[in-house]
């Protein structure tokens, strides 16, 4: 049986949840609500969460989005319980929905899980295919931006279709082609997006990355402030992503799915209006892995992980 993943890049939220469930005390719980985007690993960290509570000597109680653990207890929890139970045990209650309502007062705390630096991404790539990836890879996995979902998704789309390969022990990426999972995915996140927000993402192909959201704004003819919402759930989305005082598309790949969704006309004219002619980005072929022996990362590496998805987070809407 395949070993769970470790948990990479959530080392700070496990820290303060053991720091929480050392401070309850009866009559005073705690709620910690675990928020973040998509592909965020909200799911995973909840489990990840419910084994710290077991190992520590908390008893546990697991639902969908939420977790007790009561410390220092041995019996099992009812949740249905849980308003009598506050009063004479030390409770931490951690919810990815809505704050959990009970009796006692409760201290309420909130994390939102970030995007996992480079590094952790690096890490989470390296534990899932059993060797280091290329810096081309790493550059690729950016449109994943930093979700550990996606970047899962990813890795499995790029086996599914054969462009990964092993060479000298390094995992290298084969075709700088999205695989058709992924594209999926990105297609879904624009097309929720409400229509502002998508009338932005697609306004924003019109410029090079990355862009000031000033330039934006004067593409739009919209005041910076009104842009506000509308820019929060780009970013939220993780097509769009903060690259210091500017913005960027997550890679430059997602670029052309963006341009898929407006007329081809459309396109062409916002590309004249900003001055420029910008081919579209086209598939290459890595030249240097031919000339080395290579192993194959198909199809074979990644059925033997088909429970990925599940065990690392992802309900991928997590």
């Amino acid at each position: 049986m395949e070993q769970p993943l470790p948990l990479i890049g959530r080392d700070s939220e496990i820290r303060r949840l053991a720091a929480l469930l050392g401070r309850v005390a009866p009559g005073r719980p705690a709620v910690l609500v675990v928020d973040g985007p998509l592909d965020s690993g909200r799911s995973r960290l909840l489990r990840e969460i419910a084994a710290v509570g077991r190992k520590s000597g908390a008893a546990v109680a697991v639902s969908r989005e939420c977790v007790i653990l009561v410390r220092d207890r041995s019996e099992p929890i009812n949740p249905a319980d849980l308003d009598r139970l506050v009063a004479s045990a030390p409770v931490l209650v951690v919810t990815t929905g809505m704050p959990i309502s009970t009796t006692a007062m409760a201290e309420v705390h909130r994390i939102r899980l970030a995007p996992l630096a480079s590094n952790d991404v690096r890490r989470l790539i390296t534990s899932v295919l059993g060797v280091r990836p290329d810096d081309m890879l790493m550059d690729f996995a950016r449109v994943a931006a930093g979700r550990p979902a996606a970047v899962l998704a990813l890795l499995a789309g790029l086996g599914e279709e054969d462009l990964l390969r092993i060479v000298d022990g390094t995992a290298v990426l084969m075709s700088a082609r999205l695989p058709a999972r992924t594209r999926a995915r990105l297609t879904d996140r624009l097309v929720t997006l409400s229509p502002p927000a998508r009338h932005l993402m697609q306004a924003a192909t019109a410029l090079e990355s990355p862009f000031l959201p000033a330039r934006l704004s004067a593409l739009l003819s919209r005041r910076l402030v009104t842009l506000l919402p509308d820019l929060e759930e780009a970013l939220e989305s993780g097509l769009l992503v903060t690259a210091g005082n500017a913005l960027s598309f997550s890679h430059d790949l997602v670029r052309p799915i963006i341009e898929a969704s407006m007329p081809r006309a459309v396109v062409t004219a916002l590309r004249q209006q900003q001055g420029r002619d910008r081919p579209r980005v086209a598939s290459t072929r890595i030249n240097r892995a031919a000339s080395h022996p290579v192993r194959s990362i198909g199809l074979f590496r990644l059925d033997q992980r088909a429970h990925l998805a599940e065990v690392y987070g992802a309900d991928v809407s997590k």
